[in-house]
């Protein structure tokens, strides 16, 4: 009768040696990784590009803007003529003789730099004396004005808008003058004239 540890014993050396066989192979197989290999590297079959790189769409990119050359400035032209003219007696002196000594002031309106100077006139006659124009204005707009009629009085510098003038009125009480004008005066010429005061036509006076 065979002793019953026999069969125990075969089977422990079978298993052993199978444990040895198995680790054998494990030790001999390749290793397994979850990366896949990379492929090999390609040089670029493009050169390399020299142009700058692109700005990104979130920075603006200035633009040189160009400066405008400064001219020179412009002329300002003959200067317009004096409007809101007034015409005051302000004062009188007798005199010997029998004359009085009359004083006026002239103001008027113009704009600020465009005048230099303001000149007023006298006009020594009475322009449109006649028997068909007693009572009415010795001088109205757009007559033709002789300069041998016409007298400078004052001027007045660019700056100021008064002016004052006097004369000497005689015994027999005729006024020296007709009628007043005023016109401003710059560099590039003169305005035309705005009458400030006129007489009227006194036909047989």
């Amino acid at each position: 009768m065979r002793s019953p540890s026999r069969p125990r014993a075969g089977r422990a050396a079978l298993s052993a040696w199978l444990g040895v066989v198995l680790l054998v192979v494990a030790c001999s197989a390749p290793p397994i990784s979850d990366v896949s290999p990379q492929a090999p590297s390609r040089p670029p079959t493009n050169p390399p590009s020299t142009e700058p790189a692109s700005v990104p769409p979130s920075i603006p990119v200035e633009t040189p803007v160009a400066t405008a050359t400064p001219t020179e400035a412009g002329s300002i032209g003959e200067p317009g003529k004096p409007t809101g003219t007034t015409f005051k007696r302000v004062g009188e002196q007798p005199l010997d003789g029998g004359g009085v000594r009359q004083t006026y002031q002239v103001t008027w309106k113009a704009p600020d730099g465009e005048a230099t100077s303001f000149r007023i006139y006298g006009v020594k006659d009475c322009l449109r004396a006649s028997k068909a124009n007693n009572g009415k204005p010795c001088l109205v707009r757009g007559m033709t004005i002789p300069k041998s009629t016409l007298a400078l009085l004052a001027e007045a510098p660019g700056a100021l808008r008064s002016a004052e003038l006097s004369w000497t009125v005689p015994r027999s009480g005729k006024q020296p003058y007709a009628a007043i004008l005023i016109r401003a005066i710059n560099d590039e010429g003169q305005s035309i004239f705005t009458i400030v005061h006129s007489n009227n036509v006194c036909w047989h006076c």
